[in-house]
């Protein structure tokens, strides 16, 4: 009984983007556990061995990992868990495993399982807790790793692989991300691949030690096995289609007794009249965000990608560069043959740019969409950002309707968007309005890549397509809804249910260029086969999907929030209504360990402990209290000033929130300050009702600069403006009374709250419960 889980450990919670983004390590795809002892602060564990199993079915693949972590150091520890999932992969299963026990997760209610969980911290047991980090990053806390001992956890995802002209690749990272090398006593990986396509298939990242057995042409099994491995790379099994005849991809679920309706899931091969197709010449202009946001990396990662893409142009190519900051900049007044003597100087263009100032979209947008386009090709541009919007026009819909007037259908608009700090909806709806499509990369090694891949793409005509017919068989829920256009290699997927199943025709109608297009498919849906379970789940997330990008662009509604929430617990989905939740009888996870000597405090000496960078410390209200400070020692706020002890710069750097002693006074840290940007904490309470409290911080570096709170929803549009009295450094506090700029009252949902500094903005979520 769910009135009975207060008595029971809270073993899973997950937590998503409604709560405060958190700011982790570098994490290995794998995931890797770290704790807070050792000269450097975070100090991972070791990996001491992983199972990985996987299976391939045509385009989905199943993961599942079974980890063990162990602390080598001579103290209990608490460690965290931190794992990248791929984009778009869905949890399916997450288990802790408490000694002999193996916890494992249920969907619940997100208010529910909060609830819950407070309530067994309020009873002194300290539950385990998984957070989202961002939309593919995960983070659980693991209490206890006592001294030398281990733990394991495993966790399972579903993906839809991407295909392009016949062929695909599935990769699990194995590849370090930090500078502690990775090193495994024991690893094996079993991978099991079925289609009803004759494939290659052919692996690497892995020693020649790998497996691959192939007992038809339909069917491989991959195995690999070592009890001492320090991998390099990622392993990679690339998979491409050989039959002569392409044929579309369909899988299905019969209905059952207790569920009419069965799903089914279609996969619409490439189409050969587009490969086929003459080239055409192409026209390409780059738009690239160039504002200080940039550094670090992306910037050098952006210029090794247009040299690449300006190199492969031919002659008869045109192409033009804009940059952009609080201005734009252009490398031509329009696009220009791609000849020997304007790549060069392009390149020159290129390479001269710094990463400086603030994004001002609409002109890089302005500048790109309103030049002089040739007649007689299709013309392309490709935006690329790291953020948001700082000056110019900054409202989303307003951004939009003026790319769509510039553009005035002369132009197909992509996005690309590197990093997590971006607004997904408005990039995505500026491509989709504008006939293109919107990609997102976490990482800078990946910009190259998509931007040779949209490169590509542009190369041969695109299929409009116009209907897809089910020969009359009765389809429902069809997601995604629609698609603009197909380019040369793109496959057509679509998910949805049916009520009965049976062989028919699926016909393809469209335009290509001039030409008038049908195909038609001889297809068939199950009528009882039940095998293929993930199915439903897949369509579920689909439609979640759907329901998030009506959110984004048309604002919070309770009815979509309800739909979401019935679809998570009805389909075991981690969704922002529906958690984790693993309860455990009679176990506790973490129990209160002893004071580890040091001053007595007010506080009690019953407190949880840990080590940080050889001193002890002692958690009270969620910060970390050095055994040294005593009660009215003089205390202030750590900001990294020349004038402040530089000991605690090792301190910042853990990203705790802690009260450090150095030189007889306490100070004072913040989790994630930087002293050459503003911080933005968490409002509180959160969830709220009527107001909530929204605390900053600002360095001295940018004391007196204008200063702004700006609220938006999650449609783009600004809810309210508000201005803190002072502009001095240091923290301030502002209330929002949960009203717009009309003093209406705001409706529940989702608001994202943006702190605009001088020259630097960062962003949280909160929401709204009426």
């Amino acid at each position: 009984m769910r009135t009975q889980l207060t008595d029971c450990l809270l073993a899973l919670l997950v937590l998503l983007g409604l709560l405060a983004l958190l700011s982790p390590l570098p994490v290995l795809g794998i995931g890797h556990v770290y704790t807070g002892v050792g000269g450097g602060g975070r100090e991972l564990l070791d990996i001491t061995s992983v199972t990985v199993d996987v299976e391939i079915d045509e385009r989905v693949a199943r993961t599942r990992t079974d980890q063990v972590f162990t602390n080598r150091a001579n103290r209990q520890v608490e460690g965290i868990y931190e794992f990248t999932l791929p984009e778009g992969a869905i949890i399916t299963d997450l288990v802790l495993w408490i000694g002999d026990k193996r916890v494992q997760g249920l969907i619940l209610e997100k208010e529910e399982a909060r609830q819950t969980y407070d309530a067994i911290v309020r009873r002194n047991v300290d539950p385990a807790l998984v957070e989202q980090v961002t939309q593919t990053k995960f983070r659980l806390s693991i209490f206890p790793f006592p001294a030398g001992g281990s733990r394991r956890v495993e966790f399972e995802y579903m993906q839809i692989l991407d295909a392009r002209h016949g062929a695909m690749e599935y990769t699990f990272p194995l590849a370090p991300e930090t500078e502690q090398p990775l090193q495994m006593e024991l690893f094996v990986l079993r991978a099991q691949v079925r289609s009803q396509h004759a494939f290659t298939a052919t692996t690497s990242g892995l020693p020649q030690l790998t497996e691959v057995e192939r007992p038809d042409e339909y069917t491989a099994s991959v195995f690999y096995g070592n009890e001492q491995l320090s991998p390099q790379a990622d392993f990679t099994l690339a998979i491409r289609q050989t039959d002569q005849q392409i044929r579309p991809t369909m899988l299905s679920f019969a209905p059952r007794g207790d569920d009419p309706f069965g799903y089914y899931a279609l996969w619409l091969p490439p189409l050969t009249q587009l490969t086929d197709a003459d080239p055409l010449p192409r026209s390409l202009t780059f738009v690239i965000d160039i504002s200080s946001s940039m550094q670090r990396g992306k910037l050098q990662a952006v210029k090794g990608a247009l040299n690449a893409a300006v190199e492969d142009l031919q002659e008869n190519d045109l192409f033009n560069i804009v940059v952009f900051t609080h201005k734009a900049e252009a490398w031509a007044d329009e696009p220009l043959p791609a000849t020997a003597d304007n790549k060069t100087a392009a390149s020159a263009f290129i390479n001269r740019q710094d990463a400086l100032g603030v994004s001002n979209f609409e002109a890089g947008l302005s500048q790109a969409l309103q030049q002089v386009f040739p007649q007689g090709r299709q013309n392309h541009v490709v935006f690329l950002t790291d953020g948001w919007p700082t000056i110019g026009e900054t409202e989303p819909e307003a951004l939009k309707e003026l790319a769509h007037q510039w553009s005035g259908g002369q132009a197909r608009l992509f996005t690309v968007g590197v990093g997590d700090d971006l607004d997904r909806a408005f990039l995505t709806g500026l491509a989709e309005d504008n006939s293109g499509e919107a990609h997102f990369l976490s990482a800078e090694g990946d910009i190259e890549v998509a931007l040779r891949a949209l490169f590509l793409a542009f190369t041969f005509p695109v299929f409009v397509p116009q209907d897809l017919a089910f020969a009359g068989l009765d389809i429902h829920d069809v997601h995604p809804r629609g698609v603009e256009v197909l380019s040369a290699g793109e496959e057509l997927f679509q998910v949805g249910r049916y009520l009965v199943g049976g062989p028919f025709t699926l016909t393809l109608s469209g335009q290509v260029q001039e030409d008038q297009l049908e195909l038609e498919f001889p297809l068939e849906l199950a009528q009882a086969d039940t095998s293929r379970a993930l199915l439903p789940r897949l369509w579920a997330h689909q439609k979640v999907q759907a329901l998030e990008d009506q959110i984004a662009r048309f604002g919070t509604q309770n009815e979509l929030l309800d739909n979401i929430l019935a679809l998570g617990l009805d389909y075991r989905l981690v969704t922002r209504r529906t958690s984790l939740f693993a309860p455990d009888d009679g176990v506790e996870v973490n129990p209160r360990p002893r004071n580890v000597g040091g001053t007595p405090t007010a506080v009690g000496d019953d407190r949880p402990t840990n080590r940080w960078l050889g001193r002890d410390f002692f958690l009270q209200d969620g910060v970390w209290i050095d055994q040294a400070y005593q009660p009215g020692m003089p205390r202030e706020l750590y900001e990294a000033r020349p004038d402040q002890p530089a000991e605690l710069a090792a301190f910042a750097e853990l990203g705790q929130a802690m009260v450090v002693v150095a030189q007889k006074r306490a100070y004072e840290i913040r989790p994630g300050l930087q002293v050459s940007r503003p911080v933005l904490g968490q409002n509180a309470p959160n969830p709220f009702n009527a107001s909530t409290t929204i605390a900053f911080q600002i360095p001295h570096g940018l004391a007196g600069t204008d200063i702004y709170l700006r609220i938006y929803n999650l449609a783009g549009q600004l809810v309210r403006v508000l201005q803190p009295e002072t502009r001095q450094a240091g923290e301030h506090r502002i209330t929002w009374d949960g009203r717009d700029s009309q003093y209406r009252e705001a409706a529940s949902g989702v608001y994202i709250y943006r702190l605009e500094a001088g020259e630097w903005a960062v962003h949280q979520r909160m929401l709204l419960l009426r």
